[in-house]
C-alpha cells in the first residue's frame, strides 16, 4: 500500500471537513455563506461537478478555465490546512452553488487563494534588496516532496496499486481518499534510495523529554499519529490542540505559549503538559470582519490583529 494511504491523512482530512461544517453551522448564515445544511450543500455541489465542470475567469489572465470535481477536492483540502481560509472557502462554494458568473467564481477563487497565505506578498522581502538572500526565485516543492518521502518510505512499484488503494480509500473515508493516496505516486518510479535512512527502533528513550503536539482536526497529520508517537516515546508528553488546521503555530495562542516554554526549558515543561488540551479559541467564521460576496474586508492582516504575539511565516 502507498505510504500516503497508510498514514490515513484522508481520514484526518474528512474529520477536518466535518469540523468545518460544524463551525459553519455554529456561526450561522449571517457569517457562513453555506449555512444552514453546509454538509449537504457541499455534497450536492460535489455531485454537480462530477457531472459537469463550471467555468471561471482567471482575474489575472482573463482566461476561461474549468473547475472540476477534482479541483473542488484539491481546493478544499488546501483550504483545510488554515482555519483563517474557512470563510473564503464557504464563499467560493456558495458562489458556485448559486451559479455565479465565471467572473464572480474567479474572483471568489482568487480571494480564497489570497487568504491561504499567512503573510501578504507585499510584505515579503524585495529580491532587489541587497540584503535579500541570494537564492533562485523558484519553488522546488515538486522535487523536494518526493525527494524526502520516497527515500524514507516503502511503496509499491505498480500504479495499479495506487488506483485500487485510492478507490478503496474514497469509498471508506470520503472525499480525500484518492487525492491523499495519489500524493505519493512519484514514489512508484523514484530512482533513488537513502541507504542509511533510520528504520528503528522507535521506542528509544530520549535524553530530553519530547513535546508532541497534535491537532484534533488536522487534514494531513491526523491526531492519531501524535497519540502513537506519544506511546512509542517513553520520555515524551502530548499536548492536544482543539483547533482545525495543519500544525498549531499561529492558530493557537495556547499551543504557542507551551511551545515557547518548552523550547526555553525542555526538561521542565514537557512532563507538566502531558494530557493538557488547548481549547478552541475562536470560530474562524466569527472573526471581526464582514463577510461579503466579493470577500472584501477579511485581509491577512487580521491574523496579526487576533494573535499579535505570534510571528507568522508563510506556509507555502
Amino acid at each position: 500500500m502507498p505510504f500516503s494511504t497508510r498514514l490515513r491523512s484522508d481520514e484526518g482530512a474528512q474529520e477536518t471537513l466535518e469540523r468545518f461544517f460544524e463551525l459553519c453551522e455554529e456561526a450561522g448564515p449571517d457569517q457562513c455563506a453555506i449555512a444552514p445544511d453546509a454538509a449537504e450543500r457541499y455534497a450536492s455541489l460535489a455531485d454537480r461537478l462530477r457531472d459537469e465542470p463550471v467555468t471561471i475567469v482567471d482575474p489575472g489572465s482573463g482566461d476561461e478555465v474549468p473547475i472540476t470535481y477534482q479541483d473542488l477536492i484539491a481546493i478544499t483540502l488546501g483550504s483545510l490546512y488554515d482555519p483563517f481560509s474557512f470563510p473564503f472557502l464557504a464563499d467560493l462554494i456558495a458562489v458556485i452553488e448559486a451559479e455565479g458568473t465565471p467572473q464572480q467564481v474567479g474572483a471568489a477563487l482568487a480571494a480564497l487563494d489570497d487568504a491561504s497565505g499567512i503573510v501578504d506578498a507585499d510584505e515579503m522581502p524585495d529580491p532587489d534588496d541587497d540584503e535579500f538572500p541570494e537564492v533562485p526565485d523558484y519553488d522546488n516543492f515538486v522535487e523536494n516532496f518526493p525527494g524526502v518521502v520516497c527515500s524514507d518510505t516503502d511503496n509499491p512499484r505498480s500504479y495499479r496499486t495506487w488506483v485500487r488503494a485510492g478507490a478503496r480509500a474514497d469509498a471508506r473515508f470520503g472525499y480525500f481518499g484518492r487525492i491523499w493516496t495519489w500524493a505519493s505516486s512519484p514514489c512508484s518510479l523514484w530512482p533513488f534510495r537513502d541507504h542509511d535512512r533510520y528504520t528503528g527502533p522507535w521506542r528509544t528513550a530520549t535524553a530530553t523529554p519530547v513535546l508532541v503536539i497534535g491537532n484534533l482536526y488536522d487534514p494531513a497529520t491526523r491526531y492519531e499519529g501524535a497519540q502513537k508517537v506519544r506511546r512509542l516515546l517513553s520520555n515524551s508528553a502530548l499536548l492536544t490542540v482543539d483547533v482545525p488546521g495543519h500544525t498549531s503555530l499561529g492558530i493557537s495562542a495556547c499551543a504557542g505559549a507551551v511551545t515557547g516554554a518548552y523550547l526555553a526549558d525542555p526538561d521542565g515543561t514537557a512532563p507538566t503538559v502531558d494530557g493538557q488540551v488547548c481549547p478552541q479559541e475562536f470560530n474562524p467564521f466569527e472573526l471581526p470582519a464582514p463577510m461579503s460576496e466579493t470577500n472584501e474586508g477579511l485581509e491577512p492582516q487580521l491574523r496579526r490583529e487576533i494573535m499579535p504575539e505570534v510571528a507568522f511565516q508563510p506556509r507555502r
